[in-house]
């Protein structure tokens, strides 16, 4: 969460006052701000566009673009949002309970294939056009009553509806910023969520972005007119837009791309006209006519005016070096009792991630990126290619999904001024022993949780999360929860991810929102590399088919020693678990 947004500032300059309004302002900008961890950002998806979802890929597997077993993951997934959407459940509960008893993936039988397609195809008639609508309005009331919990589903539920219609993340963060946190602090917040709803129910509008052709690129003319770019003459575009002479040069020729995106969202037209150009470029490159890699673009705006867009790569995979990290990759190189195989494997692996990065099409990196997930952790183990990807990935996300949760918490402290304070001690974030402290401050019952608790009342979303936290960890039942739906989770959109990856492959279709799935496949890579490098050099592996088996076994036997506390449990009271488990591991710490 971001600094700067506690309820006392929210209210002293910014004119919003009551926990609700305070808390969909922190909540917002939360789900859009880089630098927020997987958990608490944005979803790609909600039950409406699941369903979607769905329906379409039922279409691919009649058409033969995907295998009928993709169909599996994602009606689980679905049915996952059916049970969490208050919003489907209030408006829509007749139909809420018969897809919860009767959508089901049972086969790929065609009358089977058949019922499903029905079924989809009746539930998307019934909310298409009402779904957005309803979660405006319940979000509103919610704010209004300052029904917190509700304040959070509703605003996640409306950010995925916007992601999925085209909005760009970088653009719904600025809207925050315009209409509640800008220069105009003076109004109510009511007349705030009245102006930033009407941009949002906007219809999208029509962008122009020039691209500016270089002398060597204009002896092409004709074979760029070919490939249906259209040249345009700088005066043409000067007598088009009001302020067009401080940016275009007049007897300069420029590639138009015409392309629709919502009035306020220029990072989405510049993106949809980069991917317009780009199928044209592949053409062109081809027949050995290649354009250059534009540092710059002019956007002409609906409203005649116009700006000079700078081209950086908005989807940079590259990390921070930390130089332990590349120490212990170049050990596991120079060991003697690794294989060749393993090293090749290792090789392989960066020498893909390093193809990705250096690829200017989304398409390119998204594939070279899947290829080196594959090309390390497929040792053979198991039946599948993806089978490996999703025991794997998972089980490493799971094993440290808590201390990860636990840190960003005292992360999100320090950015809100608050100090966390167990027994008196206060918590540094600097401090060895820190998360230790803070999951006993969050589980156990006493003055010092009160206390805390008590204190985070200036920052209404940092005292949900303390809430939240104080839930999933407070016993066997809560933990297994919560890492059990966390597995689920990255094991179905790993499934997305290789149907995405196997649609552009096998028959050159591409997501609509590719650029978002990198970012996820990025952070599953990177998590993955982190966990595999870690172990290397704490533990003693022969092989690193010997490693992926630790780690799977690591989440098996975390998972079984919760359920045996919950089986051992007195009825209606759960016991607690050992804290080794979420941080060392019940395998790991033998090795």
């Amino acid at each position: 969460m971001k600094a700067k947004l506690n309820n006392s500032i929210l209210e002293e300059v910014y004119n919003i006052s009551t926990p609700g309004k305070c808390l969909f302002v922190q909540k917002w900008s939360e789900m859009f701000h880089h630098q927020t961890i997987n958990t608490y950002t944005f979803r790609l998806r909600n039950t409406r566009t699941m369903i979607k979802e769905a329906k379409d890929t039922l279409v691919e597997v009649k058409q033969g673009v995907v295998k009928a077993s993709n169909l599996h993951d994602l009606i689980l997934e679905c049915r996952k949002y059916l049970e969490k959407d208050i919003c489907f459940k209030q408006h829509y509960p007749h139909l809420h309970t018969v897809l919860l008893k009767e959508l089901k993936y049972k086969s790929d039988n065609k009358s089977e294939l058949v019922h499903l397609e029905h079924r989809l195809n009746n539930a998307l008639s019934s909310i298409s056009t009402s779904y957005k609508v309803h979660v405006i309005e319940d979000l509103e009331v919610a704010i209004e009553q300052s029904d917190l919990k509700k304040v959070e589903q509703l605003s996640e539920l409306l950010a995925s509806e916007l992601i999925s219609s085209g909005w760009s993340p970088r653009s719904l963060s600025r809207l925050l910023q315009i209409h509640f946190l800008g220069i105009n602090r003076l109004p109510p917040f009511e007349e705030k969520w009245s102006n930033f709803i009407a941009e949002l129910n906007k219809e999208p509008k029509n962008f122009k972005c020039y691209f500016k052709l270089s002398s060597s690129e204009l002896e092409h003319t004709g074979s760029l007119e070919a490939s249906e770019l259209k040249i345009v003459l700088g005066n043409k575009i000067i007598e088009e837009f009001s302020n067009a002479r401080r940016h275009v040069q007049a007897d300069a020729y420029y590639l138009l791309e015409e392309t629709k995106a919502f009035s306020e969202d220029i990072h989405m037209a510049v993106e949809e006209a980069r991917h317009q150009l780009a199928i044209k470029q592949s053409v062109l490159s081809y027949f050995d006519i290649p354009l250059e890699n534009f540092a710059y673009v002019l956007v002409g705006f609906p409203n005649q005016r116009m700006t000079n867009y700078e081209l950086r790569n908005e989807h940079d995979l590259q990390e921070e070096s930390i130089d332990q990290d590349i120490r212990t990759v170049m050990t596991v190189l120079n060991k003697g009792y690794f294989s060749l195989e393993d090293k090749q494997r290792l090789i392989n692996f960066f020498r893909q991630y390093d193809l990705s990065i250096q690829a200017t099409s989304l398409e390119t990196r998204y594939t070279n990126l899947w290829s080196s997930l594959e090309s390390l952790l497929v040792s053979g183990h198991h039946n599948s290619k993806i089978e490996h990807i999703k025991k794997i990935v998972p089980a490493i996300l799971c094993s440290n999904y808590a201390y990860r949760l636990l840190v960003n918490f005292l992360q999100d402290c320090s950015r809100a001024d608050v100090r966390p304070k167990y027994n008196d001690r206060i918590i540094e974030t600097s401090d060895q022993d820190a998360v230790e402290l803070l999951l006993k401050l969050v589980t156990e019952n006493g003055p010092s949780r009160n206390a805390f608790q008590s204190s985070l009342n200036d920052y209404t979303l940092l005292e949900q999360r303390f809430i939240e936290l104080s839930n999933d960890f407070s016993n066997s039942k809560t933990y297994h929860d919560l890492i059990s739906n966390h597995f689920d989770t990255v094991s179905w959109h790993l499934q997305r991810l290789y149907r995405a990856r196997n649609k552009l492959v096998h028959a050159a279709i591409s997501e609509k929102d590719t650029a978002l799935l990198i970012n996820h496949l990025n952070f599953y890579i990177m998590s993955t590399v982190h966990e595999f490098i870690h172990r290397l050099e704490k533990n003693e592996f022969q092989n690193f088919g010997d490693l992926y088996l630790a780690i799977e076994d690591n989440h098996l036997a975390l998972s079984e020693a919760l359920q045996q506390n919950i089986k051992n449990s007195p009825r209606g009271k759960f016991i607690s678990y050992d804290p080794d488990l979420i941080f060392h591991g019940p395998i790991f710490k033998y090795l």
